[in-house]
C-alpha cells in the first residue's frame, strides 16, 4: 500500500470534517432511525473485525512465543480478553446477557488459539513485526478516540430531546464529560474499524492487496454511515474517527517498513 493513499484519504476525509460544520445536523435529522437495521447491525458489528484482528495478532504471538510461559500465559489472557470484548460488542446490539456473550467469546478466542498453537512453523519474524505493529495500534486508537470523547463532551444525536438548540459543532469542545451521552467526537466505531486496513498492508502479493482493500473500504464505508444512521454520531465524528484508526494504520505500516 502507497503512502500517497493515505494521504488522499487523510485529505477527503478531513473535508468531510469541514463540511460537517454546515451538514452534520441536516444529515442526521434527514438519516436517523433508530429502528433501521443498518444502523442496529453496526452498533453490534461495527468493532468486531478490529477485536479478531486483536485477537489474531494475539494468537499469532503464542504461536511464535510457546516456550516462555510466563509471556504466554499473558497473550492467553489478552486474547481471551478480546474475544469476550468482542462478544459483550454484538451483544450491546442483540440484547443478550453479558455474561453469556462474554463467555461464548472466551470459548470461541480460547478454541483459536488451541488451534494456533498445535501448528508447529519456524518462527518468522514478518508475523512478530505485524502482531505488535497491530496491538500497539489499536492501543494507539483506544487512548487518542477515549482522550477526545471525554475531552470533547459532544452531545449525540439520540440524546437530544431539541437537535435545533442542543447541537454543537466538532469545532468547539463543550466541557469535560464522563457521560456516554457526551461522547459524540470522535466516532470510537469508525477509527476501530479502520484498524482492519492492516489485512491489506500484511499480504506480499500486489494481486491480493487489491482484492483485501475494497471490501475494507466498503465495511469502514458502511459503519460511517450506520453510526450516522443510529444516532450515535454525526458525519464529522466519522471522519474524525476513520482519520485517527488510519493514522494508527499508517504508523504501523511505517514501523514495517524499517524493521522488515
Amino acid at each position: 500500500m502507497k503512502k500517497k493513499w493515505f494521504f488522499i484519504a487523510w485529505a477527503v476525509l478531513f473535508r468531510g470534517m469541514v463540511a460537517g460544520i454546515w451538514l452534520d445536523l441536516p444529515l442526521s435529522v434527514k438519516l436517523y432511525d433508530p429502528d433501521n437495521f443498518m444502523g442496529r447491525f453496526m452498533n453490534a458489528a461495527a468493532m468486531v473485525p478490529s477485536f479478531l484482528m486483536l485477537e489474531m495478532c494475539c494468537c499469532i504471538r503464542i504461536r511464535y512465543n510457546r516456550d516462555d510461559k510466563l509471556m504466554l500465559a499473558g497473550y492467553i489472557g489478552r486474547g481471551l480478553l478480546a474475544g469476550a470484548l468482542c462478544a459483550i460488542e454484538i451483544n450491546r446490539g442483540l440484547k443478550h446477557s453479558d455474561y453469556l456473550a462474554a463467555g461464548i467469546g472466551i470459548v470461541a478466542a480460547a478454541i483459536i488459539m488451541g488451534v494456533f498453537m498445535l501448528l508447529k512453523p519456524e518462527v518468522n519474524r514478518s508475523h512478530y513485526v505485524f502482531s505488535t505493529s497491530m496491538i500497539i495500534s489499536a492501543i494507539g486508537v483506544f487512548v487518542i478516540t477515549a482522550g477526545l470523547k471525554y475531552l470533547w463532551g459532544r452531545l449525540r444525536f439520540y440524546g437530544m430531546e431539541d437537535p435545533l438548540s442542543e447541537f454543537t459543532s466538532w469545532l468547539f469542545p463543550t466541557a469535560f464529560s464522563f457521560n456516554d451521552l457526551h461522547h459524540s467526537f470522535p466516532s470510537g466505531h469508525t477509527s476501530f474499524s479502520s484498524l482492519i486496513l492492516y489485512a491489506a498492508i500484511l499480504p506480499d502479493d500486489y494481486i491480493k492487496r487489491k482484492i483485501y482493500i475494497y471490501p475494507i473500504i466498503i465495511w469502514i464505508i458502511l459503519v460511517m454511515y450506520g453510526r450516522i444512521v443510529f444516532g450515535a454520531h454525526f458525519l464529522s465524528d466519522t471522519c474524525a474517527g476513520a482519520i485517527i484508526g488510519t493514522a494508527c494504520v499508517f504508523w504501523g505500516y511505517q514501523r514495517l517498513q524499517r524493521r522488515l
